[in-house]
């Protein structure tokens, strides 16, 4: 019912798809993303950089990305070296293609079956000339932003995605889940693809929090986090993760992204993996 014929080439999806993604590979999403995934039994992404992996205590080995696989997360290819958009205009195409080549076989020598989607880092996803490389490599390209939902009629080199975790700035530590469901509501009003983009890497901020014997958080009678203070201001630490330490993230986040998935599906939308999406919206394998 939900599948129509296009050039009576390929079927269009029109049941409103979400696929979300956390970028960077962060050990995190393993952690915290992951068991997520378990309970709720819907996939979530991890869009993986090859030059990281494994490269420090903050990230993911091969081991650990293959058990996310096991355990039902997909795997995307978050571009060879992570180039930030200012660097860009300096690169010419073949050594774009050349670096997205050497992501792609990095992962694909591992077998991870979702390689062949590209995940632009930071804003490069916003340049023609790194669409017009990803076509020589991946069969489509998800960028940092856009805010649409996608369609058939979607440049498929450049799809676009909803932010929904935190802010670039200590003013706003917590995502807004009044923004997800509305976000959830355009999607079900278009019929479309929504992407959905955060990052368990994104470690800006690490509150240090009042734990109990087993390290685990304490929280206050809303909810939230009980926060060690110092000089009157919560105690901040962008490097540590340790015993008395706890990415605010895992606390918050993690249920509230719960809350949005379960409003989607309660919505009718149907959570699934980028590569499912791409073949209902696209066609090809």
């Amino acid at each position: 019912m939900w599948e129509v014929l296009v050039n009576n080439h390929f079927p269009v999806y029109n049941k409103p798809l979400l696929t979300i993604i956390d970028d960077d590979g962060n050990k995190h999403f393993l952690a915290d993303v992951v068991p997520l995934i378990e309970d709720i039994k819907k996939p979530i992404a991890s869009a993986v950089v090859p030059t990281r992996i494994g490269s420090d205590v903050n990230y993911m080995t091969y081991d650990q990305i293959a058990e996310c696989v096991d355990r039902g997360a997909e795997i995307l290819c978050h571009t060879y070296n992570h180039r930030e958009g200012s660097e860009i205009p300096s690169l010419d195409e073949e050594t774009i293609v050349y670096e997205y080549q050497r992501g792609f076989n990095i992962l694909a020598r591992k077998g991870f079956p979702s390689c062949d989607i590209l995940v632009y880092s930071s804003s490069t996803g916003n340049y023609e000339i790194c669409h017009k490389s990803a076509e020589k490599v991946f069969k489509c390209g998800i960028k940092i932003g856009g805010s649409v939902v996608n369609n058939q009629n979607s440049n498929k080199y450049a799809l676009a995605r909803y932010r929904i975790d935190y802010a670039s700035t200590e003013e706003r530590t917590d995502w807004n889940l009044d923004d997800m469901k509305a976000f959830i509501d355009d999607c079900v009003r278009s019929g479309g693809w929504m992407i959905w983009m955060f990052h368990t890497s994104n470690s800006k901020y690490l509150h240090r929090v009042v734990c109990d014997d087993q390290g685990n958080p304490i929280f206050e009678s809303d909810g939230s986090p009980m926060l060690m203070y110092e000089s009157g201001q919560p105690v901040y630490d962008r490097n540590e993760v340790g015993f008395m330490y706890h990415h605010v993230g895992d606390v918050v986040y993690i249920p509230m992204l719960r809350e949005a998935m379960e409003y989607a599906l309660s919505k009718g939308v149907d959570i699934v993996t980028a590569q499912y999406a791409y073949k209902k919206y696209f066609g090809g394998n």
